[in-house]
């Protein structure tokens, strides 16, 4: 099975995507090892775009 994640980092804002929860969940974890980050849950709104 093919699982592709795409981040996306922009100043001190991120963004992760993919086809996998579980490896999402999984990346957020390593990161949160080395940074200090807070997770606001599903993305709704991106540079002033509703996302879907």
């Amino acid at each position: 099975e093919d699982n592709i994640i795409l981040m996306a980092i922009y100043i001190d804002d991120s963004m992760i995507t993919g086809m996998s929860p579980t490896l999402i969940d999984g990346i957020q974890e390593e990161i949160a090892w080395i940074f200090k980050i807070t997770m606001l849950g599903l993305l709704n709104w991106l540079f002033g775009m509703e996302v879907k």
